[in-house]
């Protein structure tokens, strides 16, 4: 954000020359003298975005093709529909603004301890410490 720029509120993201009023925006505007914006490099933009390798997030709470939601969700499709309702509910609180730690432990706790098939168990060691980062 340059000088000549309004910045009233807070959390906001400013690629280009624009003023900014209110909090948690977004906002990409010509970059260059021709007009033009450029995005030619992975970047995660905004409030709490997360992004996994290679991904463009923009906006406040996005996220994108993190490999933990990418390995959850192959795993909630292996699993059946009582696990993969726990899988679902852990997802949302991973992606809550207020995230619940002990509620995090406890879910994926009772997701491990029920996974015994092959390829399901590759995919909980993969996840473990992708979840025992989260809740450091």
């Amino acid at each position: 954000m340059n000088k000549n720029q309004d910045n009233t509120g807070d959390d906001n993201v400013v690629i280009g020359n624009r003023k900014v009023n209110g909090s948690r925006n977004v906002i990409i505007d010509a970059t260059d003298s021709n007009g033009s914006t450029i995005l030619n490099r992975p970047m995660v933009i905004g409030y709490n975005a997360k992004g996994g390798p290679n991904d463009i997030v923009i906006g406040a709470g996005a996220g994108s093709g993190s490999e933990l939601f990418l390995l959850l969700d192959k795993l909630a499709s292996q699993s059946n529909s009582e696990v993969s309702k726990k899988i679902v509910t852990l997802v949302s609180e991973l992606k809550s603004d207020q995230k619940d730690k002990s509620k995090i432990k406890t879910l994926w706790s009772s997701v491990e301890k029920v996974v015994t098939a092959g390829s399901a168990i590759d995919l909980v060691v993969k996840i473990s410490p992708l979840i025992a980062a989260l809740l450091t």
